[in-house]
């Protein structure tokens, strides 16, 4: 199983580390390759 880190930084951003995926409400996957 793959695992997901996020960090939530003072400023509000947030650093994600590891393997996820974004999807819409239909669970279609948004396609971020080259971004």
């Amino acid at each position: 199983m793959a695992t997901t880190k996020l960090t939530i930084n003072s400023n509000g951003s947030v650093k994600i580390d590891g393997d996820f995926e974004i999807v819409d409400r239909n669970g279609n996957i948004y396609g971020l390759q080259g971004r």
